[in-house]
């Protein structure tokens, strides 16, 4: 018997690992480690006693795969990939449902999900950091080609990684006795790493996580030094300042203008959107493709259309289902802010600031990574927290 638990322990150990490691480098290693937790853990279904927050929060995940199902009976979409690419919408939500996470396993998880996130920072450090050094050709087309070719994840998402690893260490300093100063010094590598890359909205996000963490932790002098590093660091830097003035344009200006000539259309439901994908993603080629955007600054966004969705995940969602499916994406934060609120958890807190500015100026949930980093730590400890503590 106690042989078995060990054995399943060490099992459920390897896939929290397997998770974390497909969070930076593989994505499609995740599913499989997810699905062994559900079948390891879904006995215990008759025996969970979920707190409210949970059941809304899986209702919600639920409700919107459900509008991914009926786009797809009643639209024949001709593409099955948003049905697939999303299951994650039930069995990541099924998997917190019947698994209750231990201190310890949380712990294991971060402290692996950091570990394999170092790796991936020293590795784009070193890149950039030698194209900065020792190539003959600088230029913003030559970095930004450099940032599309040699990264692992494209920016947007190793971004992202980045501030979840910040989420993660504040984590650490709230429920550890590890050295503070590491944990100090690898947020600075993170915002280091941020803005070598001109993750622009990163940048920003990242030291206001900074300025959080460091006054709740009284240590206001250290984040004054950060940002006199970071102050340095942006105008020595021209393709940082290139970045953030948009010295080379915007592109989501003619983006989001095409997103609004969907809107605009006669026929556009503002209740449940154009109900298809499929219709969006085709709409907007025609945009992109149009002779006004031909014609104007940014003709190349016709070239690549296979890349360009929304690029604003809240526009997604009403362009494609409407105030339904705005709400019950908006509802997602609503239940964290409620919990926020009611449990005075600060982890709703963070996870709001992250994955709701993000989606400002990224489709997070297009791809398979973003939908389970965004599903994965809305339940992991942000729910989780307060009573895996207590049973520690």
């Amino acid at each position: 018997m106690i042989q078995d638990i060990f054995k399943k322990f060490k099992i459920e150990l390897a896939c929290l690992f397997f998770i974390a490691f497909s969070f930076v480098f593989k994505i499609s290693l995740a599913t499989p480690a997810i699905l062994l937790l559900l079948l390891l853990n879904v006995s215990k279904v008759k025996n969970q006693n979920n707190n409210l927050t949970v059941k809304l929060l899986s209702l919600l995940f639920g409700s919107i795969y459900v509008l991914y199902i009926l786009s797809f009976l009643f639209n024949y979409d001709s593409s099955t990939k948003l049905i697939v690419r999303s299951l994650g919408f039930i069995f990541i939500p099924g998997m917190f449902l019947v698994k209750k996470f231990s201190f310890e396993e949380i712990k294991f998880f971060i402290f692996s999900f950091l570990l394999l996130q170092l790796i991936h920072l020293l590795y784009v450090d070193f890149i950039v950091l030698q194209y900065q050094f020792f190539s003959d050709s600088k230029s913003f087309e030559n970095f930004t080609a450099l940032v599309e070719n040699k990264f692992i994840l494209e920016r947007p998402y190793f971004s992202l990684n980045c501030l979840l690893s910040i989420f993660c260490i504040k984590f650490l300093l709230d429920n550890t006795t590890i050295k503070k100063v590491i944990l100090y010094l690898f947020i600075g590598l993170i915002i280091f790493t941020l803005f070598i890359i001109a993750a622009r909205l990163a940048m920003g996000v990242s030291v206001l996580l900074c300025f959080f963490i460091f006054l709740k932790q009284r240590k206001t002098v250290y984040f004054v030094g950060l940002v006199g590093v970071l102050f340095v660091m942006v105008f020595t830097n021209q393709y940082i300042i290139q970045r953030l003035t948009v010295e080379k344009g915007e592109p989501r200006i003619v983006i989001w203008k095409c997103a609004k000539g969907i809107v605009d259309e006669k026929t556009f439901n503002y209740f449940t959107g154009t109900f298809s994908s499929e219709q969006v993603d085709a709409k907007l080629i025609d945009c992109y493709n149009s002779k006004e955007v031909l014609s104007g600054p940014y003709w190349w966004i016709g070239k690549k259309n296979f890349k360009y969705n929304t690029h604003n995940q809240y526009i997604w969602y009403f362009v494609t289902y409407g105030f339904l499916g705005l709400t019950l994406f908006l509802g997602i934060f609503g239940v964290q802010f409620w919990n926020f609120i009611k449990n005075k958890n600060g982890y709703s807190f963070f996870f709001i600031f992250i994955f709701s500015s993000q989606s400002l100026f990224e489709n997070l949930l297009s791809r398979q990574l973003g939908i389970y980093l965004f599903l994965w730590f809305c339940y992991l400890f942000v729910i989780r927290t307060e009573n895996t503590i207590q049973d520690a």
